[in-house]
């Protein structure tokens, strides 16, 4: 089953609040929500909420912003086989990456949707 969508769509807002969702922005400007947004202050920081999120089943849904900027010159591997083993878990959350320009490593586990249908039609 696919739980991590990769999209880029400015119109989250109706995924968000239908669904017990929770942000985490690693950009220097978060997208401005009504949803719980976290801002990470550092790279080890953001992965930590993010897998304090998780392993809690805090939320149903977890929008990641800029995931790929924040690991330029880190190795993402290690967190992103972690999350991918997390979320496809049955009980595991559905993981949205948003950004514009993707790490490969982040666009092989993710599954590219084009319109927020796509996420919608999975998630229900």
């Amino acid at each position: 089953m696919d739980k991590i969508y990769l999209y880029d769509g400015a119109d989250l807002d109706v995924l968000l609040k239908n669904t017990k969702s929770a942000i985490l922005s690693f950009s220097e400007t978060p997208m401005m929500t009504d949803t719980l947004l976290k801002r990470a202050e550092s790279v080890d920081g953001g992965v930590s909420q993010i897998k304090r999120w998780i392993s809690t089943s805090s939320f149903s849904l977890i929008v990641i912003e800029d995931l790929s900027s924040a690991f330029r010159d880190r190795d993402v591997s290690q967190f992103l086989f972690w999350l991918k083993d997390h979320a496809e878990d049955f009980g595991g959350p559905f993981i949205i990456i948003k950004e514009r320009e993707s790490l490969d490593a982040v666009r092989k586990i993710s599954r590219k949707v084009d319109s927020i249908e796509e996420i919608l039609l999975n998630i229900r």
